[in-house]
């Protein structure tokens, strides 16, 4: 038998067994409709002196976040997924004693997956391990079949990511590494034109902000993290 004869016999065994079993391709549906991440400035910055609008700071504009890219993403694979940022560093700078039931308001559109996409503003690193699975538990109970997902951090630090990852690990979730996306391609810089919510222009002015992800970053931090969602569900 030839061979082209007999690859396009396994070709259409393979097809036919995926149809009954579908076991040949990955199922690229999601099934999360209600997507909550919870971040900081990267994920959401309220509109302040230097920062022009409520989303992903240094994204040119409200669409080019991270946020609203996995948004997109998910949508190719369920229409109805919705996802939320939602602006959490006062818990970074005060981990230990912040007041975790200012996220309670995100738990009634009952989310299914949330994302923990924090870390770049913990300055105090002591007991962060403790707060983490502090953080974990309290998702849990108010959402306790939804599937939680833990990044580490864009800008590089190798504590940070190891008490993140341990984290993970130790409760079971998918952990998605990003500080090998922090380079300079990936980073927006002084002078960088975004844009408000009503389509002005404005120009970078703060170095802070000039660190954050360009929208090509952005684009890498959803590409990662969407990869990891569908690669388990």
């Amino acid at each position: 038998m030839k061979r082209a004869t007999i690859l396009s016999i396994l070709i259409g065994n393979c097809f036919m067994t995926n149809i009954l079993l579908n076991g040949c391709t990955k199922d690229p549906s999601s099934p999360y409709a209600n997507v909550l991440v919870i971040g900081n400035s990267i994920t959401k910055h309220p509109v302040t002196s230097y920062w022009w609008g409520e989303w992903g700071m240094a994204a040119s504009k409200k669409e080019s976040d991270f946020v609203h890219k996995l948004e997109k993403m998910l949508q190719t694979t369920n229409p109805n997924c919705s996802v939320e940022g939602y602006y959490f560093s006062d818990w970074e700078r005060n981990h230990t004693a912040y007041d975790k039931s200012n996220l309670d308001t995100f738990f009634i559109r009952k989310p299914n997956l949330v994302i923990i996409r924090l870390g770049e503003n913990v300055s105090n690193l002591t007991n962060l391990d403790v707060s983490l699975q502090d953080l974990i538990d309290y998702i849990q109970g108010k959402a306790p079949e939804a599937r939680i997902i833990i990044t580490g951090v864009f800008w590089t630090s190798a504590p940070k990511d190891s008490i993140l990852n341990a984290a993970a690990k130790s409760n079971n979730l998918t952990f998605v590494e990003l500080s090998s996306l922090n380079i300079a391609a990936n980073r927006s810089f002084m002078g960088a034109t975004v844009y408000d919510a009503l389509g002005n222009p404005h120009l970078i002015d703060n170095q802070s902000v000039a660190y954050h992800p360009n929208d090509i970053g952005m684009t890498a931090i959803a590409d990662a993290i969407f990869n990891a969602i569908m690669d388990k569900k």
